[in-house]
């Protein structure tokens, strides 16, 4: 059967699919205990260390930086991008290998609704035809606040309030342009690329030369 067939067949769905609620994952946040006089931290509950936090309290260039590094088509874009999906169809038929093509608003529904990622194609047609839904029923900032708020940047970090504190020790309304630059850029493999691990690895590597 054409490996085609789940993208033709599923994008004559799109409006017979209803958008599901967001992961549990997606959701989950922590909580900081506080002392009666209401600064000094206690501990914190939760498992998972995000903090959501309203986008308009960001830096225009936080969103024009996430936008640059992972979707230059986004606001353009009707969710999905045609040219990157039958781009990395042709690659995976022709090599074998699986390659991505999603839009940042794909990516957005992998981690907000779908809570994993997915490599099948039919998977791939599913999260494509939710994407396209759901850039018509959110607007573009809507869909870039939420998909800040929600994506992994490493150190066990996620969202961009969690990972401003974890990187730069400061609230994500007070990044700099050269740190929204560095967030961005390790979006692909935050753990991989993460400033601190090539650090280190270069003072390894240094070690053993001497």
């Amino acid at each position: 059967r054409s490996t085609l067939f789940p993208y033709t067949t599923l994008f004559r769905s799109t409006n017979r699919l209803a958008v599901p609620a967001a992961s549990d994952l997606a959701l989950a946040q922590k909580s900081t205990l506080y002392y009666s006089d209401g600064s000094t931290e206690m501990g914190s509950l939760g498992d998972v260390n995000r903090e959501s936090i309203d986008p308009s309290t960001l830096p225009d260039y936080v969103g024009k930086a996430v936008v640059a590094s992972e979707d230059r088509t986004f606001y353009k874009n009707s969710g999905i991008d045609f040219k990157g999906i039958f781009r990395a169809l042709f690659t995976n038929v022709v090599t074998g290998s699986r390659q991505g093509g999603s839009t940042l608003t794909q990516q957005y529904v992998e981690r907000y609704y779908v809570g994993e990622t997915t490599s099948s194609y039919r998977g791939k047609a599913e999260e494509a035809v939710l994407a396209i839904k759901i850039n018509r029923e959110q607007s573009k900032d809507e869909i870039l606040g939420n998909y800040l708020n929600t994506i992994y940047f490493g150190r066990g970090s996620y969202g961009i309030e969690a990972a401003s504190q974890a990187y730069f020790g400061h609230p994500a309304s007070e990044l700099s342009l050269s740190e929204a630059a560095m967030l961005s850029g390790i979006i692909p493999a935050p753990s991989a690329w993460d400033p601190a691990v090539g650090r280190s690895e270069e003072r390894r590597v240094g070690k053993e030369c001497r």
